[in-house]
């Protein structure tokens, strides 16, 4: 429940917050912010002053504000293959993404690209 969130996040480091990354968390730590809950204790506005929306709105979250809306049906659609432009020195490929965000990348069968992987780039 939300009113029990901080029992959540008092031991989170900031850096674990989704959405906080390298840079926000350097300068979280030298305005003393280590955990989710020293962020969320901050005022509205401190927040706003200091910080850009994406931010203001994981604060809004930590603090027990829904901000966006919580999908907990299946994902049914997913993009499937995108195909890259062949380059000269470099065999296309192909992009496979499979539903748990995996990415394998595999080369194309294409007879009319040669294989130039032993010849000297230029």
């Amino acid at each position: 429940m939300a009113r029990d969130i901080h029992l959540y996040i008092k031991d989170l480091p900031i850096e674990k917050v989704w959405g906080v990354g390298h840079q926000t968390t350097a300068f979280f730590q030298k305005q003393g912010i280590e955990a989710a809950l020293d962020f969320a204790r901050k005022s509205e506005e401190w927040v706003k002053s200091r910080l850009t929306k994406p931010h203001f709105e994981i604060w809004q979250e930590l603090n027990g504000r829904s901000v966006l809306p919580l999908a907990t049906s299946p994902k049914t659609t997913y993009a499937t293959i995108q195909k890259s432009k062949p380059s000269p020195h470099r065999r296309a490929t192909k992009i496979l993404v499979l539903p748990q965000s995996s990415v394998v990348r595999q080369p194309l069968k294409s007879p009319s690209l040669p294989d130039r992987s032993n010849s000297p780039r230029r």
